[in-house]
């Protein structure tokens, strides 16, 4: 009985299920028809299931057999809860080396950051599914996770655009604790030199994995994409241009990029 294992699975995670019945043939439940109520609680005695349901601040035990068996086709529902396991682990990981890209790029100093993320990018990177306003308390949360490494930073956003302001010590901090990433080095120092192909920057992907992707790409931003197939040794979509025999690219999450392809 699936409800059955679905109920005991969220009390045993301590969350009451919200429960709604539509209609049900035994007129002794009448007061749970078109009522919404919880059950929190239950308990097991052979083959029966007693659920404890409240409605109207009371409560009783009822068999969530008869309950659940309203002689209808269209039954009701439970609301169900989960708990929302937020990777801050990833996201420090991917700001930490967004920041490294630009050392890499401009050299290093010492001033506030300014990143910005769609927020696909973010729930892809945090393993959410938060709306803006969440996202908003989630990078709060964040940016307490990484205070004693990073500084202390905020979050602004406009629509689904958001932007990490990131404090001066994050960018000490990835200067002596963030090693140079190798395939970034040479991707760099490729792109550094006018007359590049693209070819020779595919060659870059190719030194680092058998396992790249490369195409041609059909729009008017940029001329091809390459990625790592797995993720290993960079997880980002590179879309390369070639702007009057000079190379440029703009990386982005899968997300990001499937977005901006709509």
């Amino acid at each position: 009985m699936t409800a059955a294992l679905t109920i005991k699975k969220q009390i045993d995670s301590g969350y009451p299920v919200p429960t709604l019945i539509l209609n049900h043939r035994d007129k002794s439940l009448k007061d749970y028809v078109w009522h919404w109520f919880l059950i929190n609680g239950y308990e097991e005695a052979g083959d029966t299931l007693m659920v404890k349901a409240v409605t109207y601040s009371s409560s009783q035990w009822l068999d969530l057999r008869k309950l659940w068996e309203t002689g209808h086709s269209k039954r009701g529902g439970l609301i169900l809860y989960r708990k929302m396991e937020v990777n801050y682990k990833e996201l420090e990981k991917n700001v930490c080396y967004v920041i490294k890209e630009q050392h890499l790029k401009l050299g290093f100093s010492e001033n506030s950051r300014w990143l910005y993320y769609p927020l696909s990018s973010l729930n892809y990177i945090l393993g959410t599914e938060c709306d803006a306003d969440e996202m908003v308390k989630t990078l709060e949360g964040f940016f307490e996770y990484a205070e004693d490494r990073l500084g202390k930073g905020k979050v602004t956003y406009k629509g689904e655009r958001f932007c990490l302001h990131m404090d001066p010590k994050a960018s000490v901090y990835v200067r002596d604790n963030v090693e140079d990433e190798p395939f970034l080095v040479d991707l760099i120092g490729v792109l550094e030199k006018h007359g590049t192909s693209m070819e020779e920057v595919v060659d870059v992907f190719r030194r680092y994995s058998d396992r790249v992707h490369a195409e041609a790409a059909d729009n008017d931003e940029f001329d091809m994409m390459v990625y790592f197939e797995d993720g290993e040794p960079d997880p980002f979509v590179y879309c390369l241009a070639d702007e009057m025999g000079h190379i440029t690219y703009h990386r982005m999450t899968m997300p990001e990029l499937k977005e901006r392809l709509k």
